[in-house]
């Protein structure tokens, strides 16, 4: 997670702070101002100007951009002069607001696209017309340090960093002010132990009308909805750990005594096993504790099973409104409110059989049982055990199962490649190109809107994201700017969809098909890489006609393992062809992430010449030194199982029945690294040492 401030900077000097100061305390309309620091909603911090002459105001509750424009035009025109509010956030997004005199001047935003409110929402500007929120340095010339001038400011403004704090650094440089001043916020002050410079003033306000969070509710307890909302689905394998969250908020007054009682068909029909209930009061940030407790086994007057536990003396804390977040509130304070009056319960056990069923838990506070009570359902879809990869995680590593990780591997629907070619970036891209065009020819008019992200090979340069419709962005000027950037870029991520991205009523689409194709998203080392192409492709797609599915597949197929074909001959290190049921990454295949594999070093040539990522359930390609490194009788296992050919310098192997995917990882176990073996080169690895 990346930093979250804001701040206001005042241009003037000391005796400018009454001024500024004064008109904080005018602004704070419906507010006290109030000495002690226990009884303040919002605290300001006012600093004495620093060398370049600016006053620093950190303001408590107001580090959203509406708050902070708000507060640099009252102080701006206070000072009857120049401030600019300052907003960072996520360390993706910097956002500068001038004022002069209380007017707006100019606004900067170094990522206009970040919150779907810039310029794409809107009309198109022309080609080569500027931004109206790029920042003017014209605006702000009466602001430039000594020496320094609108050039020098607009090629800040340009810069494209990767965390918004090195441009705004870039920008407090070109105007002078503390670097550090700027960099912070009210939160990061005054938690970072830091002391403030002397002359800063402090000022606290108290709201004359309380929230509503800090008022109780009376009467009689009464529980309400938290999780699950609705009936929630719960997928898991035999064998896998039974935890599943209930969580309720009490609305109502104070009282004493619960009993959680928990049934279902889960239970009927021995899904699964109980073991225990694991019951927290309260918020736990400020303390509170879970508790263990074994159910007592009972049958309803229906004669249905339950399990029960009695609890006389659980404290239900009175309830709160629900925090509204409006400018101003302090919502750590409405938070925790909020979280006192919750009742959390983990029901914990084993799944020891597959099937379908249900699981219910009810909350009932021993006042006010009937209206009081609140009650919450997941259904279970509860798979046999998974087959598990010849370097699968152990369950020991992890207790709660590892059925999440297996799934995928179970799973057919997304064909996918992993091809690493140690060629020439230029030509290695070609045949990204190659995959990319047969990709989108395979949708034909089906193809709806593109995502596409560029990671620089300059680490500090921020990412280049582009969205579009795949008729405009995947041919032509569009298509060879991608390439280009897949030939001179660090990795180059590409995502198709079937229509729009995002559907209002549904929300996100699937993705028809992802393909990437590079090193790393960070550059590092790179030299030591091997390019790398990695795609996947939907083959239940909505865009591919049901009745021609097969056929559509199989021609998709055989165009990839051709292309494969080819860059396996010009230095090819590895490939895979496979099925999987989720989408893959570059960095990480399902495979990898089932056997616990590392994933900073996929890429790495130490690591690819050694080792193979993903034996593929389809095909697999050997390079030269993975062939050598397999050995006789590794060749000879394969023979068994697939059609074997040469391919370059190397072997292409198509495993004849997907069933005996087991048998070809035994025969390519000299190639598959055990847990302790790949993370042992990847730490030399990433230590720069050589293998």
């Amino acid at each position: 997670m990346g930093s979250f401030f804001g701040n206001v900077q005042v241009r003037g000097n000391t005796w400018l702070m009454t001024a500024v100061v004064n008109a904080i305390r005018k602004g704070a309309e419906g507010a006290d101002e109030v000495t002690d620091p226990a009884l303040a909603d919002r605290t300001v911090l006012v600093l004495p100007p620093d060398a370049g002459g600016f006053i620093t105001v950190y303001d408590e509750a107001g580090e959203g951009a509406g708050g902070l424009d708000d507060l640099a035009a009252k102080v701006s025109r206070a000072a009857r002069g120049h401030a600019f509010s300052v907003l960072v956030h996520d360390s993706d997004v910097l956002r500068l607001g001038l004022f002069r005199s209380g007017e707006r001047r100019d606004t900067f935003d170094s990522y206009p696209d970040y919150f779907g409110d810039g310029e794409t929402t809107k009309k198109k500007p022309k080609p080569g017309a500027p931004r109206k929120d790029a920042g003017d340095p014209r605006a702000w010339e009466p602001l430039l340090a000594p020496g320094h001038t609108q050039d020098d400011l607009r090629a800040a403004f340009a810069a494209e960093d990767l965390f918004a704090e090195s441009t705004l650094r870039k920008i407090a440089e070109q105007l002078g002010c503390d670097p550090a001043r700027v960099s912070t916020g009210y939160r990061y002050v005054t938690t970072g132990g830091a002391a403030l410079p002397e002359g800063t003033v402090t000022l606290r306000f108290r709201a004359k009308e309380r929230p509503a969070y800090e008022a109780t509710s009376e009467g009689p307890p009464k529980l309400e909805v938290h999780m699950p909302y609705g009936e929630a689905r719960q997928a898991l394998a035999v064998g896998d750990e039974l935890r599943l969250p209930f969580a309720a908020k009490n609305v109502g007054g104070a009282s004493r005594g619960l009993t959680v009682t928990v049934w279902g068909d889960g239970l009927t029909k021995e899904l699964v096993a109980v073991e225990r209930f694991e019951v927290l009061l309260g918020n736990v940030l400020a303390g509170a504790k879970h508790t263990t407790h074994v159910p007592e086994a009972r049958v309803s007057e229906a004669g249905e099973r339950l399990l029960v536990v009695d609890l006389p003396d659980a404290e239900l804390t009175a309830g709160t409104a629900m925090p509204v977040f409006s400018p101003g509130v302090d919502v750590r304070r409405a938070m925790d409110a909020w979280q006192r009056a919750m009742v959390h319960v983990n029901v914990v056990g084993k799944v020891v059989a597959p099937g379908e069923g249900s699981l219910l838990c009810a909350l009932v506070p021993r006042e006010n049982r009937d209206e009081g009570a609140w009650a919450g359902t997941y259904m279970l879809a509860l798979d046999p055990p998974f087959a598990k990869p010849l370097r699968a995680a152990l369950e020991a590593d992890m207790p709660g199962g590892i059925s999440h990780l297996l799934r995928p591997l179970a799973g057919t629907r997304y064909l996918t490649a992993l091809v690493a070619i140690d060629a020439p970036r230029a030509e290695a891209a070609s045949f990204a190109r190659e995959a990319l065009t047969l990709l989108r020819d395979t949708l034909g008019d089906g193809g709806g809107e593109v995502s596409t992200a560029i990671y620089r090979k300059d680490p500090g340069a921020r990412p280049k994201s582009g969205k579009g419709k795949a008729k405009s962005l995947l041919f032509g000027k569009r298509l060879e700017g991608l390439v280009d950037a897949m030939v001179n870029e660090s990795q180059v991520d590409v995502t198709v969809y079937d229509g729009p991205a995002f559907d209002p009523e549904t929300g996100p689409r699937p993705a028809v098909f992802g393909l990437t194709f590079g090193t790393t998203v960070l550059p590092d080392r790179e030299e030591a890489r091997v390019p790398t192409l990695s795609l996947w492709f939907d083959t239940e797609a909505a865009s591919v006609p049901r009745a021609h599915r097969e056929k559509v597949v199989e021609e998709l197929r055989a165009g990839l393992v051709a292309i494969v074909d080819r860059a396996m001959a010009q230095k090819g290190v590895q490939a895979s062809v496979f099925r999987v049921g989720a989408p893959s990454s570059m960095g990480a295949t399902a495979y990898e992430t089932a056997c616990r594999q590392p994933h900073a070093v996929g890429t790495q040539r130490a690591f690819v010449t050694r080792y193979l990522r993903v034996p593929g359930d389809d095909t697999t390609w050997l390079g030269p030194t993975l062939v050598a490194a397999l050995g006789e009788a590794g060749r000879g296992a394969l023979a068994r199982l697939g059609d074997v050919g040469p391919c370059g310098g190397g072997l292409r192997v198509t495993l004849r029945d997907r069933a005996r995917f087991a048998e070809l990882e035994q025969a390519l176990a000299p190639l598959l690294p055990t847990y302790e073996e790949a993370h042992a080169l990847a730490r030399t690895l990433l230590r720069g040492e050589s293998a």
